[in-house]
């Protein structure tokens, strides 16, 4: 190979090599490395959490089932709070790892699990002094199984604690290894426990054991933080603050992602309101399969943002990621209309089948205003927050103005978030012009 000095005239750049480079640098990238793992980790946590149910449903029979069944959705009721405890942590371990200061990490640790599992202590307490009501309202034969199920709940917001840090951290593969472990262990457990012959109570236990595993494994990764020196974190005003943010914008999020379904409950006839709850299914397939971007790019722009770095083309990527796994999806609903349908409910839902495509760019929109949200949760401004709130009362708005069919509510929501992206673009903009100004005029200073 020859080897240039000065003076000599190097041949020149061809676009190619530029492309060549480009290529070379996204495909060994560990972005695009942690999105792969953990689209690979939501699809097989999905498929075991899938599988449980027919597993059951075989062995146990309708009635026992629906018991588990019952019980399986009365134990997602912290999940909102579980999300919103994640991204807190998230944010913190992000901004404390960036500066080195795992000490005062160890502290915020040590003193959120102590509150948390508080919390959670209190929370099964309460729940368990209710089983009998819960029992009744559920239509179940034992007490037991609430009872069993309950416990879950001492654990159930210091595990989101731990993998929130572990994001926070961009710890991705013990993060897809924590996120993945519950759902193969609830397998296991469950299908073990009723082959014993333990019933409705030994699915729920497998549930149970499966939660505190999970909680005890997601210390292993933090050990050496842990085991580290240890520095006071300081007030926690400011995180009190932020977790209203997180609220808010988790709140909104439920919102556009369900307020359509149960709007159309109300206002279609019970066959519309079957069809419309299908195709919604099937829609929001194209929020679920991006996941894996805003919780990739989360912590990044956490730590680019404390280290007062340039952060767009993280948010660039993100977006990229999310239109090309969304595009991908929504082919499938352009090509394949009928066929989707038919395989994921049945020849008697094929009506829906020609408003897939539309369904699904209004989802594909709500997946991109999630990475803008994303972005201002983990950069700490609530400009978004009037947004959001407009964008909900705008579709509400519209859905009860026009709601004569399916047709009328996707068209409702297909605006309501193509305004959503819109403003929040406009905003993002905004935002980024004013943090380069102010870093320009402290570099100055």
């Amino acid at each position: 190979m020859r080897k240039y000095t000065k003076g000599d005239v190097l041949p020149p750049v061809r676009p190619s090599d530029n492309r060549q480079r480009f290529y070379s640098r996204f495909l060994t990238s560990s972005y695009l490395r942690h999105n792969i793992l953990l689209l690979a980790t939501n699809i097989m946590a999905g498929a075991f959490s899938y599988l449980l149910h027919p597993f059951l449903g075989r062995m146990m029979g309708v009635s026992e089932y629906g018991q588990v069944a019952a019980l399986i959705a009365l134990s997602l009721v912290l999940a909102t709070p579980a999300q919103i405890i994640a991204t807190i942590a998230a944010k913190y371990a992000s901004s404390l790892s960036m500066n080195e200061d795992f000490a005062r990490l160890n502290d915020f640790i040590r003193r959120l699990t102590a509150i948390l599992l508080t919390a959670g202590v209190c929370i099964s307490v309460a729940f368990i002094a209710l089983s009998g009501y819960e029992a009744f309202f559920f239509h179940l034969t034992s007490q037991q199984g609430v009872i069993l199920l309950d416990l879950t709940f001492i654990v159930s917001l210091g595990t989101p604690l731990n993998v929130g840090t572990l994001q926070g951290l961009q710890r991705f593969r013990w993060f897809a290894a924590i996120l993945f472990l519950p759902t193969f262990l609830r397998l296991v457990f469950c299908i073990g426990f009723v082959l014993l012959g333990l019933g409705v109570n030994g699915a729920i236990l497998g549930i149970v054991v499966s939660s505190l595993l999970t909680y005890l494994v997601s210390f292993q990764p933090l050990r050496r933080v842990l085991r580290g020196p240890r520095t006071p974190f300081g007030s926690l005003r400011s995180l009190w603050s932020y977790s209203l943010l997180a609220t808010t914008a988790a709140a909104a999020i439920v919102l556009l992602y369900s307020i359509d379904t149960v709007l159309a409950r109300h206002y279609l006839s019970a066959q519309e309101a079957g069809l419309y709850a299908a195709l919604a299914t099937i829609g929001k397939t194209v929020v679920l399969i991006t996941g894996s971007v805003t919780t990739v790019m989360f912590p990044r722009i956490a730590a680019l943002y404390e280290r007062r770095q340039p952060y767009m083309s993280v948010v660039v990527q993100a977006v990229a990621g999310v239109l090309l796994l969304s595009a991908a999806v929504e082919v499938a609903f352009y090509l394949f209309p009928s066929l989707v349908t038919k395989l994921l409910f049945g020849q008697t839902f094929i009506a829906i089948a020609g408003l897939l495509v539309p369904y699904g760019m209004a989802m594909l929109l709500l997946a991109v205003g999630s990475v803008l949200i994303y972005y201002f949760l983990a950069v700490g401004k609530s400009s978004f927050v009037p947004i959001i709130f407009l964008s909900c009362t705008l579709e509400i708005s519209l859905i009860v103005w026009h709601h004569a069919g399916l047709a009328q509510l996707v068209q409702a929501v297909l605006i309501t978030n193509l305004v959503l992206v819109l403003a929040l673009l406009i905003t993002f903009i905004l935002n980024t012009r004013r943090t380069t100004l102010t870093y320009h005029r402290e570099e100055r200073g």
